[in-house]
């Protein structure tokens, strides 16, 4: 079996789109996201032609810079841009898009587990929490408010998260 690093893999001239230069966003998500959607692009460009990873590359830019301009000729722009393609390129944007945001998500969910896992369990929330409410009421003012208290579980899916079954199969 030949050497993963042997492998020939083309030469996009874009990306696809990443999470960004974004500060906010601590480096090592970046630099997975960042994994992902190069592989994601070489992907697509091998199903359907670098014309529609280009295409993916001219609509992020075009959104990208009718955010930051925040004005109404720059949204026309990408209106007129999206105006302009077929069913089946608009159909293939779209899962392009989708596909990006739930990678991205899933490596964002992965990252946020793994920043709990390697963090002290003192540091936690609910050790602080006992202490100071223990500080503050003392022993048998803890038990009343632990007596108190009133919990039901509730299970909801996040609106922003809805996911096909299939998908958080696969995802499994």
């Amino acid at each position: 079996m030949p050497d993963s690093d042997a492998i020939a893999v083309p030469t996009l001239t874009s990306e696809f789109p990443v999470v960004g230069d974004d500060p906010h966003i601590d480096a090592p998500l970046r630099a997975t996201v960042r994994r992902l959607s190069t592989l994601l692009g070489r992907t697509l460009a091998d199903q359907h032609g670098q014309e529609m990873l280009d295409l993916v590359e001219q609509v992020r830019q075009l959104t990208k810079e009718a955010k930051s301009a925040d004005s109404e000729a720059s949204a026309q722009d990408v209106q007129s841009r999206l105006a302009e393609l077929t069913i089946e390129q608009a159909t293939a944007l779209t899962r392009a898009f989708t596909q990006y945001f739930l990678l991205a998500n899933a490596a964002e969910q992965v990252y946020r587990v793994r920043a709990l896992q390697e963090r002290p369990s003192d540091e936690s929330w609910m050790p602080r929490t006992v202490r100071a409410v223990h500080e503050e009421l003392g022993a048998e003012g803890l038990q009343e408010a632990v007596d108190s208290l009133d919990v039901r579980l509730i299970f909801t899916a996040h609106p922003t998260e809805a996911s096909r079954r299939a998908v958080l199969t696969k995802l499994r």
